[in-house]
């Protein structure tokens, strides 16, 4: 049996949104998976295979770390899922393009705006001397 991909996942879902984990093993025999989340109380898992559906809609009581082992005879391989959850409705990497703020929001009362534009800001010293989020 050998694991496809990392023994350790790291994950962040967002907020409200459907929780899948896959943990998937190659080998000549199927191995039975068993799926837990380490520190909670005994909770039942919809496993079908080598995935585990945890819920619909994540919340923050979902996060943590989820253990699948996978089992064939004597051998037993382990992957372990941390899975974080994004509360604040963005997503974690954001590069501003298409007149997307990402979760800033501009002033009205002051007199200065921001303004989208590629390339190198128009005052020497006052941004980057190019487009950082696409490196143009």
């Amino acid at each position: 049996m050998q694991l496809v991909g990392q023994n350790d996942v790291f994950l962040t879902v967002p907020e409200n949104q459907p929780l899948k984990l896959d943990c998937q093993i190659i080998g000549q025999l199927q191995p039975t998976y068993s799926w837990s989340k380490q520190g909670s109380c005994v909770r039942s898992f919809n496993v079908t295979g080598s995935i585990v559906h945890v819920t619909d809609r994540v919340t923050m009581r979902d996060a943590g770390t989820y253990v699948c082992n996978a089992s064939s005879g004597d051998n037993v391989l382990t992957q372990t899922c941390q899975v974080a959850v994004n509360r604040s409705g963005f997503e974690e990497k954001c590069d501003f393009e298409n007149g997307n703020l990402c979760g800033w929001r501009q002033d009205t009362s002051d007199v200065f705006d921001w303004m989208f534009q590629s390339g190198s800001t128009q005052t020497a010293n006052s941004g980057p001397s190019w487009d950082i989020t696409t490196l143009g």
